[in-house]
């Protein structure tokens, strides 16, 4: 269910002329098609919400449940959900399907609702420059000072922790985590940073677990070991077929704990890498046909 605010509302066929033609003619509308069923609309859908909430009448959102009003989504041609479309001044400015990465969320709300560039927004995009140019200690600098007096800033802290668990500073990296809300905490970048910092825990020297796979290739440990070093080192192609390896010895030796382990890991590595990554894609294909033969 939404967040109770004055800018999200549930629509229904009855409620559909007064609160998105009619106030779509005084501020943009996005009409979230969603189900309780539909495990993408559990990602998209807090995003919109928050951005619904911290726009402050920036645009209105309107929820319609299709379960619910299965003739609003016929009228509009649905054809999956999660869907969004935008009304603006009585008439569908655009749309989209599917859960979109934040970015592109920030850039569809851009063009129907106008830019929202903030101070920390900018902040944020000289810091990654800076990151880029190899300035990440400093960077890290900067971001602690501006946690400090901004705690609030979600992307502030899942940046910082980013870099903080490149740098190994693990237990601070975890503290930012464990510092999110329960909405931020399901964001699609909050839970591929919480993978990682399951990685990082167990991180171990790359060059010595090779030789330990080498020197016994049918130890799963081994290659489970090798694997999370390889995810955490960012190598995730190399990482998850050492993981899948161990999979495939798991279930050929009948050990379902270790077979459960493998794919737990492989499972948080697909949430770090996100829903459109070609790896994670080729990888969760892989896995499919290992669990069904």
């Amino acid at each position: 269910m939404p967040e109770a605010n004055a800018w999200i509302v549930d629509v229904d066929a009855t409620t559909f002329e007064s609160q998105v033609i009619e106030r779509s003619l005084q501020q943009p509308v996005l009409v979230d098609f969603w189900a309780e069923w539909c495990e993408p609309c559990k990602v998209l859908g807090p995003l919109l919400e928050k951005r619904a909430i911290e726009g402050n009448g920036r645009f209105l959102l309107a929820k319609v449940n299709i379960d619910r009003s299965p003739e609003l989504a016929q009228a509009f041609r649905v054809q999956g959900i999660p869907a969004v479309i935008a009304v603006v001044g009585g008439k569908i400015a655009d749309g989209f399907e599917g859960a979109l990465p934040e970015d592109q969320i920030d850039e569809f709300l851009a063009r129907i609702a106008g830019s929202t560039r903030s101070p920390e927004d900018e902040l944020l995009e000289r810091v990654r420059a800076a990151v880029a140019d190899g300035e990440v200690a400093s960077s890290i600098e900067v971001l602690r000072a501006h946690i400090a007096e901004t705690p609030a800033h979600t992307a502030a802290r899942i940046l910082l922790a980013d870099l903080l668990i490149d740098m190994d500073e693990l237990d601070e990296a975890g503290a930012l985590v464990a510092g999110l809300d329960e909405v931020e905490r399901e964001s699609p970048e909050a839970r591929a940073l919480a993978a990682r910092l399951a990685f990082a825990d167990s991180e171990e020297d790359v060059a010595d677990l090779e030789r330990a796979v080498k020197k016994d290739p049918e130890s799963i440990d081994a290659r489970m070991a090798l694997g999370r070093a390889l995810v955490t080192n960012r190598k995730y192609e190399a990482g998850l077929e050492e993981l899948l390896e161990a999979y495939r010895l798991a279930a050929a030796a009948a050990n379902v704990a270790a077979g459960s382990t493998a794919k737990k890991a492989m499972l948080e590595t697909f949430e770090t890498l996100g829903l459109e990554d070609p790896v994670a894609n080729d990888y969760r294909f892989k896995l499919s046909l290992e669990l069904f033969i």
